[in-house]
């Protein structure tokens, strides 16, 4: 497994993984982060198949892609599309589509995923639905862990009163994707509607100080880090 190095912007979520067996390379961010250098093409030598993701950005994909190495099949990891884009019919995802069929298999996220590939006219007999998703079991032990707490102790760890209003929890990376400014109003709102309501907002990022000054401006916001 090749892994490249986040963005400084993406650093500052600080949910980063570390697999030991897994290897590093060299990343260099261009363009504010639209365009990323990780030559990868060395390590992969000798290998039967490349697993990359549907990534217009990582630039070192293209060479493979217009003209793919003799005796190395090549797979895309992806969605079918950017679907974060503000311009979905615009030069970006067109490339994407010109080039959605040009590997030997396709890894989708989830059927969704492989529906939109499927349109885009791959063949389904060369897809594979991974179901990329969340294990909500450790999830469901939490919560169940959670529920045997009583919530007086957990209102005082977080240093709220046992007499506020109800809560409400944002779980994410803060950054621009995710709208935070709408998440802040919308706790506003909600502050002045329902009496007592606290927002706990509990994640990291470079909207990070948006939070924190809701919450000096004595929003019902708190930021948990």
């Amino acid at each position: 497994l090749l892994h490249g190095s986040p963005t400084a912007a993406d650093a500052l979520r600080r949910d980063q993984g570390h697999l030991p067996w897994a290897e590093p390379l060299p990343t260099r961010h261009l363009a504010g982060g639209r365009v990323c250098w990780l030559p990868w093409q060395a390590q992969v030598a000798g290998c039967d198949l490349v697993v990359m993701p549907q990534e217009n950005r990582l630039v070192n994909n293209l060479p493979w892609l217009l003209r793919p190495p003799r005796g190395v099949r090549l797979a895309f990891w992806g969605h079918g599309a950017n679907l974060q884009s503000e311009h979905p019919d615009g030069p970006a995802e067109r490339l994407k589509r010109r080039l959605l069929p040009r590997v030997d298999w396709w890894f989708a996220y989830t059927r969704l995923s492989a529906e939109r590939v499927v349109a885009a006219g791959y063949p389904t007999g060369r897809i594979t639905v991974l179901d990329n998703a969340i294990d909500t079991r450790a999830l469901q032990a939490d919560l169940q862990l959670t529920r045997q707490t009583p919530r007086v102790d957990l209102r005082r760890q977080l240093g709220l009163s046992v007499t506020d209003g109800p809560l409400g929890l944002f779980l994410g990376s803060l950054h621009a994707d995710k709208d935070i400014p709408l998440l802040l109003q919308a706790a506003a709102e909600l502050g002045r509607r329902v009496p007592g309501f606290q927002l706990l907002v509990a994640g990291d990022g470079a909207l990070a100080p948006l939070v924190q000054a809701a919450q000096r401006s004595g929003a019902p916001v708190l930021a948990l880090g």
